[in-house]
């Protein structure tokens, strides 16, 4: 009978320490298995290693194990059928103990290896065991250990297999017990989703219940061919060798870690309404779990016998819906990595908000009080909601220090508490009356705690939705990790003159949450939660996107971008919901923002952040995408971070405000309680306002200490790390009171540039290329005064993070669309990618733009890339936009001596019209 051992050794910033012979390595995503293999006909052994800054998610490595255990078995004739998972790690939660098949393994157990099927039930680890004295040594508790027993002789373990099963769990005729010693949950949640199910190779696991899911082959075809042409030596010490076919397949095209996890959710578009739909869903046995947010005719089907978590499309299902004629598009789902913008914190030490507070009695969240959190699904009731205090709507402040809140000494980016006595002019909008009061804000995060004592008197259930939960409660689960939402919640609308914590930016508004974060997201997740009773919410505050690793390139899906342009086009009675966005933490990993779907798109008003001495922080991403600035944390122990309240709960009760919110997940809550104090003054305002609000009234001054800042076609300062530079509420809130709304946006098209160039490998290489254009002159969608600038790039380079792309305008602005990023080197494409500018605001649209792709990196390069497409799309007006309500306003903006922050160029500034020919009318 033979075995099969596989082992993960973790490692602490150290090289990996075993006996065993390393002969290659595969790169895997956020770490990298080393195929450390010296194969007998018994026992194979792999090694894993991490580093330990880097959170452990190595699922597609676990598939590449099953890969190879496949072609193992196929070789050796066996079969692989059950699967069982032991929670070793003590900080994992008890409830969260894995299970697979419906049969719980003992926490106990330390190994569990069983030479047959009629062995006894001593205990795997006993010392007597032969089994666990033929274990290799290196192995230890804090290892993930795959143990496979597979026996061969499948015509007993079949006749002693309900005999067994309680004993020693040989399940027909192989038992896998997976020991989990560290926290990560998502690398054992793709393990614990069920049984593989190869039909290829001779390896079928667990059975077909729904409920156990599946985990299924490799998905690619390239590497199912490699494993199949890697052969195993008969030979005991014959090494293992994988092929360069295979090798190749994992660093070439990154497919394992790109691979998508579907599961068993489908979007469907059904113009035909609620009915046709129903019809469709009963005939294919799918559950109609109704309309995708504010979507109309978008709906959501649920199979219960689809796999729960699968690499693999069901193409029955696919078939299924793409043959009814009133089906007009489908998407199964698939999960999303999404990453909270946060860094480390700690509570203030000492403060104990309570021994200042004498709440009247009553009051939610008095001293003594227990604060509800989120109860589990079987508890979950419809009135979990706990009863909200009155509402009350305090006075604007009229000084800097009146609050007796006591946090408000630490918010110092409120106070003028930052360098040289600067804050973002937050008290001129308060003394001018200016709160935040009939303005709501719901916050897209983990949820928020909806009875916190200095959010209760604000909170709004109308703006919040537990979507994670599909309930109305969107307060969080009490596990000491989803302070995020209430966090950012707090920045916003944190009560005044209560003595609890600190005050929010607009702390008379109206705050909501949406619990997202605190489960799995999909595009269908993301959708309902930017589409959530849009004609009541006005602002929606994001403090999360894909993973700022270096490397990443991703952004909304389908249903997530038609949520946005329902959102800006219906939001808000035809005015448009304003979206505030965080730009990214990826600055230690020379990460892009423009690599971020949702901080580059112009529905979003992308955030940066900028430390109390006005430097850029450690985290800081630079791209072309992001618009102005707010202040937040900078380097731990020299700058000071961001007060706002916390989630108080069983794990730290007493502690509901916190010193230390960092990152530029605080950044966008600023922004978003600055825009809300703008919409006070001007209800009236468009979302395509605001943006031209915060363009034109933030300063670049406070932050000129930092290098970067340039000026643009018509005089206004920009920078790729700060946008147009710290935002400023005073100023916001007085050019709001006399806005009018600009006129139409138009988008140009220019033609696309389908010409192959070729992008040669050699360091410092510059690929030029331009492009004359118009501005649709003649055409409805003419556009001679700029906003937003897409260029939609279809490119191949390998590695892609060698790339530098520029883009200038025929105003002579240079704008980088892209800068290097070391760490992506496994990809090798974009594919139509729309990188975005706000850098040629107010600039004419017409004349010659240059396109520049530079190898600016020092990574070797094998053979040239192509440049294959590339198209610009630009959005503005045709007449100039901004129009005042006072004439004596507009005369006071005026400045002499030089630049006008709020006036566009003239058409002598402009220049002489471009010459003719060689023009596209999109």
């Amino acid at each position: 009978k033979s075995q099969v051992i596989v082992s993960y050794t973790r490692q602490k910033y150290k090289p990996l320490r075993t006996s065993v012979k390393m002969n290659e390595k595969i790169m895997c995503r956020r770490g990298e298995v080393i195929a450390a293999v010296k194969v007998r006909q018994r026992h194979i052994q792999w090694a894993h290693q991490r580093r330990q800054h880097q959170e452990v998610t190595n699922s597609k490595c676990v598939e590449l194990v099953y890969a190879h255990l496949r072609h193992l078995y196929k070789n050796n004739k066996g079969t692989c059928s059950r699967v069982h998972i032991t929670n070793r790690n003590k900080r994992i939660p008890p409830a969260q103990t894995l299970q697979c098949n419906g049969i719980t393994t003992n926490p106990n157990i330390f190994i569990n290896r069983s030479s047959s099927s009629s062995s006894t039930s001593r205990s795997s680890n006993d010392p007597t065991n032969s089994n666990y004295r033929d274990m290799p040594k290196h192995r230890t508790a804090d290892a993930y250990q795959y143990d496979v027993i597979n026996n061969s002789n499948n015509q007993n373990n079949k006749n002693n297999n309900n005999e067994n099963i309680n004993k020693n769990y040989n399940h027909n005729n192989t038992a896998v017990n997976i020991i989990l010693s560290d926290y990560s949950e998502a690398f054992a949640s793709l393990v614990a989703a069920g049984p593989l199910n190869d039909a290829n190779n001779n390896i079928t696991t667990g059975s077909n219940s729904a409920e156990s899911g599946t985990l299924n082959d490799v998905g690619n075809n390239n590497i199912t061919k490699a494993l199949q042409s890697s052969a195993v030596s008969n030979d005991d010490d014959a090494p293992f060798e994988l092929s360069d076919e295979l090798l190749d397949s994992l660093r070439g095209t990154h497919s394992l870690p790109q691979q998508p996890m579907y599961t068993n959710d489908f979007a469907v578009h059904i113009p035909a309404g609620r009915q046709m739909a129903d019809l469709i869903a009963n005939k294919y046995g799918f559950i109609n779990e109704g309309q995708v947010g504010s979507l109309k005719d978008y709906y959501l089907f649920h199979h219960r016998r689809v796999a729960k978590r699968s690499l693999r499309l069901s193409s029955e299902h696919h078939s299924a819906l793409n043959s009814e004629p009133e089906v007009r598009w489908m998407q199964q789902q698939h999960e999303k990595l999404r990453k909270k913008r946060d860094g480390s914190y700690t509570t203030l030490p000492g403060y104990s908000p309570y021994d200042v507070i004498r709440p009247g009695a009553g009051f939610v969240g008095a001293p003594g009080s227990r604060l509800a959190y989120h109860p589990t699904a079987s508890a979950r009731s419809s009135s979990a909601l706990l009863s909200r205090a009155p509402r009350i709507q305090y006075r604007a402040a009229t000084s800097h220090n009146i609050f007796p809140d006591p946090l408000f000494k630490e918010q110092w980016y409120l106070n003028g508490g930052a360098k040289d006595g600067l804050d973002m002019n937050i008290g001129p909008a308060w003394q001018k009356g200016y709160t935040g009061k009939g303005v709501v804000v719901s916050i897209l995060d983990d949820g928020i705690q909806t009875n916190h004592p200095d959010l209760a008197q604000n909170y709004d259930p109308d703006a919040s939705f537990d979507i994670n939960g599909n309930d109305s409660d969107p307060t969080p689960q009490d596990n000491g990790d989803n302070k995020h939402g209430t966090r950012c919640a707090g920045e916003v609308a944190a009560v005044a003159f209560n003595n609890y914590c600190g005050v929010g930016v607009a702390y008379n508004a109206s705050i909501g949450g949406v619990r997202m974060l605190d489960g799995k997201v999909n595009d269908v997740v993301e959708a309902q939660a930017l589409s959530l009773n849009p004609s009541h919410i006005d602002i929606y505050s994001a403090s999360w996107g894909p993973e700022d690793d270096g490397s990443t390139v991703d952004g909304p899906g389908p249903l997530a971008r038609r949520a946005f342009i329902y959102g800006v086009t219906s939001g808000r009675q035809g005015k448009g919901s304003i979206f505030v966005w965080a730009s990214g933490n990826g600055g230690r990993y020379t990460d892009s923002c423009n690599c971020d779907g949702y901080t580059n798109s112009i529905f979003t008003l992308s955030i940066s952040s900028a430390t109390q001495g006005g430097f850029k922080p450690w985290y800081l991403e630079e791209c072309s995408s992001t618009l102005a600035t707010t202040y937040s944390s900078g380097t731990p122990g020299h700058d000071k971070s961001v007060a706002t309240v916390d989630m108080d709960g069983r794990l730290r009760p007493d502690h509901i405000c916190t010193v230390e919110h960092t990152g530029t997940s605080a950044s966008a809550p600023l922004a978003a309680g600055i825009c809300a104090l703008a919409l006070e003054a001007n209800p009236n305002l468009t979302w395509r306002d605001m943006q031209y609000l915060v363009v034109y009234t933030s300063r670049p001054s406070p932050l000129e200490k930092e290098s970067g800042w340039i000026l643009n076609g018509v005089k206004r300062k920009y920078s790729h790390k700060f946008g147009y530079g710290l935002m400023d509420a005073g100023a916001m809130v007085s050019l709001a009171e006399q806005w009018t709304t600009v006129p139409p946006q138009h988008i140009c098209k220019s033609r696309e540039n389908n010409e192959d160039r070729k992008i040669e490998g050699s360091y410092g290489y510059t690929l030029a290329t331009h492009m004359d254009v118009n501005g649709c002159a003649g055409t409805i969608n003419e556009v001679r005064y700029l906003e937003h600038v897409q260029c939609r790039i279809t490119l191949r380079f390998f590695p892609r993070g060698n790339l530098r792309i520029l883009l200038t305008s025929p105003m002579g602005t240079t704008s980088t669309l892209l800068f290097e990023r070391p760490r992506d080197i496994v990809k090798s494409n974009f594919d139509d990618w729309p990188f975005l500018s706000v850098h040629f605001w107010g600039e004419k649209a017409e004349g010659r733009w240059t396109l520049q792709v530079i190898n600016g990196g020092r990574r070797r390069v094998n053979q040239p890339g192509i440049l294959s497409k590339w198209q610009l799309i630009f959005y503005g007006t045709a007449v100039q936009p901004m129009r005042l309500k006072s004439d004596l306003m507009q005369q006071q903006m005026r400045v002499s001596a030089g630049v006008n922050p709020y006036t566009y160029p003239t058409e002598s500034d402009l220049g002489q019209p471009p010459n003719e020919g060689g023009y596209y009318n999109a």
